[in-house]
């Protein structure tokens, strides 16, 4: 890459970091507050991309002992962004989920 662009990348970032650590902040304060207090009564389920490269896959589990959900799916060769890459089966696995919550 030429030096110029890596200057203007790196620049860009910097400028932009305070909003990244902002977006961090609030992902981990709603991991404080889910994991305090009774789990949902509510039906959930949790649906991970194996190959995600922002949550490592055993954020599900934990999400899973917080909430208390009865389902967790992971996915195979699905990285963080798993409605685009893997809109179909996600789709199927979603619309599965809400009919049976439909059936309680």
């Amino acid at each position: 890459m030429p030096p110029d662009y890596l200057v203007e990348k790196v620049n860009d970032y910097n400028i932009r970091n305070r909003h990244y650590q902002q977006v961090w902040d609030i992902v981990n304060l709603y991991d404080d507050v889910l994991c305090q207090g009774v789990p949902m009564q509510l039906p959930t389920f949790i649906i991970w991309g194996k190959e995600d490269k922002i949550y490592d896959i055993s954020g599900a589990i934990r999400l899973q002992k917080c909430i208390g959900s009865k389902q967790v799916i992971q996915l195979p060769k699905a990285g963080h962004l798993l409605l685009i890459e893997n809109a179909m089966e996600v789709a199927e696995k979603y619309m599965r989920f809400l009919q049976a919550a439909r059936g309680r």
